[in-house]
């Protein structure tokens, strides 16, 4: 059902955007603007509780949609890719990216850690902000994008890197130490520089239109 919608959505969007280079956004723009809207109850926890992770409320059902969501996302945008739009599907940013992100996923689920993972999707809205404002010119906003971007997918990001360092927070999750610390943090960390990367490239784009 959820592999079936991301078909419906991006048939739909074909009528719109019929260029290639628009087309691979489509369902991007579609999960990155779901992601953000299924983590709100998620990051309010978070902010509620002091920036900390052992508040945000597992909500079961909700995470455990919005994972299978986002995996079934990663297998359309590979198969429909293959069909519609194969030169834009990269090896380290789709094939890649998108296969380890399926065991990530699967991973989280089934160890009841659906919910961390989705508080950190409100990283999504920078993405969502960015692609959206590529299919549609008159709504990009670079500085606001600049902005999410920094305190979203930097900020946020190392609060949620830290915590998963800490012993306390292993107290407060009741995971104990292991697996289930451990791979979040070390997840995290890999991320650290392809963020940076992203807020370098945003304020190029600021820089080279200010020229």
């Amino acid at each position: 059902m959820a592999y079936l919608a991301n078909v419906l959505v991006f048939a739909s969007g074909c009528s719109r955007y019929r260029e290639r280079s628009q087309r691979d956004l489509i369902l991007t723009v579609s999960v990155c603007g779901a992601m953000t809207l299924c983590s709100l109850p998620f990051f309010a926890d978070w902010l509620a509780g002091g920036g900390s992770l052992a508040a945000v409320k597992p909500r079961t059902q909700l995470a455990e949609t919005a994972c299978v969501g986002l995996m079934s996302y990663m297998i359309a945008d590979l198969s429909l890719g293959v069909l519609f739009y194969r030169e834009r599907l990269l090896l380290g940013w789709h094939w890649i990216h998108h296969t380890i992100f399926v065991f990530i996923l699967s991973f989280a689920v089934t160890r009841n850690l659906g919910h961390f993972f989705v508080v950190a999707s409100m990283m999504e809205l920078p993405i969502y902000l960015m692609f959206l404002g590529f299919l549609e010119p008159s709504l990009r906003n670079d500085y606001l994008t600049v902005a999410t971007v920094f305190i979203l997918r930097i900020v946020f990001h190392i609060a949620l890197l830290v915590q998963w360092c800490l012993p306390s927070n292993r107290l407060l999750l009741r995971t104990g130490p292991g697996i289930y610390q451990w791979v979040p943090a070390l997840l995290a960390i890999a991320a650290v520089p392809g963020h940076v990367q992203l807020l370098q490239r945003s304020i190029a784009r600021i820089i080279r239109k200010s020229k």
